[in-house]
């Protein structure tokens, strides 16, 4: 049992004594001020887990049983909207408590679900995975991100598989449940002032981490340019290494499990980044010529806001197609036309977004990716289903 353990199971025995003492029959909901975060015992503990859902606390001990709940200034926040019957005690305490437990996760949650309207956030993760028991095997996925909006709170795994974390206040407590709230609860601690920026001043946050991402993308061009033309650029951000445009394809097809994520920039290029970690690139400059230049800004890699590319999905390269065409319409939407065995297949909307960075592209490797991607993605389902069929 670690020490913040040992010294917060001390403290919850002396709240107890607290609780006893109060007045219950005015049926307030006490918390105890404990400095920096507040603490909920016996019923009144029960009373947030049956409002909220919440995850309670227990042990127990030669003089029994004792249940609480460590609540953040965010659940605070929540608390204070919700109950208006609501008394907190200043208890004297002079040992810092850390909890970075799944119920400091969900106030976290719960207090942007509180903060975001009738908007959504869909907030990117990078780097991060998580192990989940399944009946005979272990299986690892990828956390891609976090979407929450009023109602719920989902995680995306391997940047496809949606798993709801909490639909109003009836929380997931099955087991992939529990572990992806344990996963993401230091992402959480760590990133949330970002995540309610994010929230709060969308457009602010927004152009600034533009314009940061820009910087580094015109300092990864001018070493370009600057270089022999077989040789690989990379910035150093934090332990990780980035690369953009046809380096960052290149690299994506030489090495096994390097992604390519999209980045918000200024300009018509520099949207495709590969993240590399140190074992990658270690592997990347055996064969390459490779120039690293340190980040000029000191910022968290989780700052640049890297969004997983839909490049990163598998496709059926035994398909075959020609004639493969992106077009703009009219009324400025983007479509997909593409032929099969001599079929002219089914011409599909794209995203606009996607679209318009294709057709600013130059001929180059990028465009080239994006194309093969997205032809396999609209249509590579509709040819196996027709093989399916015929066989």
């Amino acid at each position: 049992m670690s020490e913040n353990i040992k010294k917060l199971r001390k403290l919850v025995v002396e709240l107890y004594k607290c609780h006893s003492l109060l007045d219950k029959t005015k049926m307030a909901l006490v918390l105890f001020d404990i400095g920096g975060s507040y603490v909920a015992v016996s019923s009144d503990a029960d009373k947030i887990y049956l409002m909220l859902g919440w995850e309670i606390s227990d042990f127990t001990d030669n003089d029994g049983a004792y249940s609480y709940m460590v609540i953040s200034s965010k659940g605070l926040h929540i608390l204070r909207y919700l109950q208006s019957n609501l008394e907190i005690h200043k208890f004297e305490h002079h040992c810092h408590i850390l909890d970075t437990t799944v119920t400091s996760s969900q106030q976290a949650l719960d207090y942007m679900r509180l903060l975001i309207g009738h908007t959504e956030l869909c907030y990117p993760i990078v780097n991060h995975y998580a192990a989940i028991e399944e009946v005979g095997f272990i299986r690892e996925v990828r956390l891609s991100s976090i979407i929450i909006n009023a109602q719920t709170v989902s995680v995306c795994i391997d940047n496809g598989e949606l798993v709801e974390l909490v639909k109003n206040h009836e929380w997931n407590f099955s087991h992939i449940g529990l572990t992806l709230l344990s996963n993401l609860s230091d992402i959480i601690q760590e990133q949330v002032l970002f995540m309610v920026d994010l929230i709060q001043v969308k457009a602010q946050t927004l152009k600034k981490q533009r314009v940061q991402n820009t910087s580094l993308y015109e300092l990864f061009v001018h070493k370009k340019h600057s270089s022999p033309h077989d040789t690989m650029v990379f910035i150093k951000v934090e332990n990780q290494y980035i690369t953009f445009d046809d380096d960052a394809i290149k690299i994506s097809s030489l090495i096994n499990n390097v992604l390519l994520y999209e980045c918000n920039v200024f300009g018509l290029r520099g949207r495709t980044v590969a993240l590399l970690s140190i074992l990658h690139f270690n592997t990347a400059k055996k064969d390459n010529n490779c120039i690293v230049i340190e980040s000029p800004i000191d910022i968290p890699l989780y700052m640049i806001g890297l969004k997983e590319s839909f490049l990163n999905k598998k496709c059926n390269a035994e398909i075959v197609f020609s004639d493969v065409v992106v077009r703009k319409q009219k009324g400025g939407d983007y479509i997909i036309s593409a032929n099969y065995n001599g079929i002219n297949l089914p011409e599909t909307p794209i995203m606009t977004t996607i679209g318009g960075y294709y057709h600013n592209l130059p001929m180059c490797e990028e465009k080239k990716a994006i194309l093969f991607s997205l032809v396999h993605h609209t249509y590579d389902h509709l040819i196996c289903n027709c093989i399916s069929e015929n066989l």
